[in-house]
């Protein structure tokens, strides 16, 4: 597993950082003056840069033994006595692994499994004319859907390409999609977006209807940033931190999962009298929720949390970003309003306010619409901020010759251009970001499940285990009633 996706969720000072500096200390230093809310690694070569590293406080979150012998590991695990997680790089192989480990290391890193692999042999075959329209996956899927008829829904995600969106027979938001589903009489529900989309129509779903996705490992970043298993450790940690005032996690705080994260959180959250939220309703939830304890903890993405409590006023001394590192003491428990896990979209954290300033010098007179997802920073800045729904309304409404800098997902922004050329229509960002978890639907693999069910076959079913959907149904319907 990765320890960390991508520079955005944590800093590693490596030598030329140290030797930049001038020493470890000073290049911490620096580094936690820029993030103070990153965990940090540090890399040290020798046991004299390890005891520099062990006497930094508040303590680093890990430190990597670069390219030591298994003898100075043995020593840098001693010295270390279990006080920061220590992490082997360098000259790994797997001959070695075994002998790194039984040094007492907590982690292991292995580069080879990224600069040694070997390139994927491609080719490209002409077929003959005859032979397209037998496998051509337009005619097939199409023959598929005129033969099952209302036996049949395909949903299709704001943010697909083009080619799949053109067979969704609803296209919007995850719960919209989820909603209207669950409304038709279809007995097949092909959801076009990713696994908990469909998690999600598949709890809607009435009995008998069967969700399948065209491929079943089309994950979610942002989902994925926060398990079931991480999160009840963070429930726990609060839970020790108010009991020691005589209080409770249950008893001083509303969990609020975001509809993008998995069936098992939502579950939580019904378990624990806390509901979900979407972008296009999160203020009206979250003040809800305030309304029923003094306390939220809000997962997973921090950005949407922090811009909905921005809305509603809530100073940032009062908001507290969750560290799964070093979690926080139980004076900053008290005083936070609104706990927020320290997961984020990878689209949309790619939005910078230099993209704002650049776009705008450009044109002159632009109108900046972002999603909520994006970094408070970016949101503050822009004219406006709201869901793929709300970014929708908003282009459709407006006068031709209107121009437009969107900040989100770039397939619905080059949708949004084919549809109204009328209007100047260009993506925030210079580098326009994709989803390449949507990207994984693809005209090929929607045939494939379309020609398994003319063949009365269910590939990529989506199925949610009972309790728990009963639970995450609970919290969902909470939030419906609002």
């Amino acid at each position: 597993m990765n320890h960390r996706m991508s520079l955005f969720d944590m800093m590693m000072v490596k030598d030329n950082h140290i030797d930049g500096a001038g020493s470890i200390a000073l290049a911490v230093g620096r580094a936690r003056a820029q993030h103070p809310d990153l965990p940090i690694e540090v890399e040290v070569r020798d046991l004299d840069e390890l005891r520099q590293a062990l006497a930094i406080e508040p303590p680093l979150d890990r430190i990597l033994l670069d390219n030591m012998d298994l003898d100075t590991m043995r020593k840098a695990v001693s010295i270390t006595a279990g006080r920061v997680p220590l992490e082997a790089s360098g000259n790994v192989t797997r001959a070695r692994v075994k002998a790194i480990a039984e040094t007492g290391v907590d982690f292991i890193s292995a580069g080879a499994l990224t600069h040694s692999v070997k390139a994927l042999d491609l080719s490209m075959k002409i077929q003959p004319v005859d032979k397209v329209a037998e496998t051509d996956p337009v005619t097939r899927i199409r023959e598929v859907k005129a033969a099952l008829g209302d036996r049949l829904v395909i949903l299709g995600h704001h943010y697909q390409r083009d080619d799949v969106i053109a067979f969704a027979d609803y296209r919007g938001d995850s719960l919209e999609l989820s909603r209207r589903a669950a409304q038709t009489d279809a007995e097949f529900i092909v959801f076009c977006g990713v696994h908990f989309m469909a998690e999600v129509a598949a709890i809607l779903a009435k009995p008998g209807q069967r969700v399948l996705i065209p491929d079943i490992e089309a994950g979610c970043f942002l989902a994925e940033t926060a398990s079931a298993h991480l999160v009840a450790e963070a429930w726990d940690a609060l839970d020790t931190a108010l009991r020691a005032e005589g209080s409770s996690a249950d008893a001083e705080i509303t969990p609020i999962t975001y509809v993008n994260s998995d069936a098992e959180l939502k579950a939580f959250c019904g378990q624990h009298n806390g509901t979900v939220c979407t972008s296009g309703n999160a203020d009206k939830v979250l003040k809800w929720a305030l309304g029923q304890r003094p306390r939220v903890f809000f997962f997973p993405d921090q950005h949407l949390g922090r811009n909905t409590a921005n809305k509603l006023d809530i100073p940032p001394e009062e908001m507290l970003l969750w560290n799964l590192h070093r979690p926080p003491s139980a004076e900053a428990v008290h005083t936070a309003k609104v706990i927020l896990w320290p997961g984020a979209c990878n689209v949309h954290q790619r939005f910078r306010p230099e993209h704002i300033h650049a776009i705008r010098a450009r044109y002159p007179g632009i109108r900046v619409i972002v999603h909520p997802e994006c970094k408070a920073e970016v949101v503050n800045l822009a004219d406006d901020a709201g869901s793929t729904a709300h970014i929708f309304k908003q282009i459709e409404a407006a006068p031709a010759g209107t121009q437009w800098a969107i900040g989100t997902e770039h397939h619905f922004v080059q949708r949004l251009q084919t549809e109204h050329p009328e209007q100047l229509i260009l993506s925030l960002s210079d580098v326009p970001p994709f989803c390449a978890n949507m990207s994984q639907i693809t005209i090929d693999n929607l045939a494939e499940i379309m020609d398994a069910l003319a063949h009365g076959e269910l590939h990529n079913e989506v199925t949610v285990e009972p309790e728990t959907a009963k639970w995450a149904k609970i919290a969902l319907e909470r939030m419906l009633s609002l």
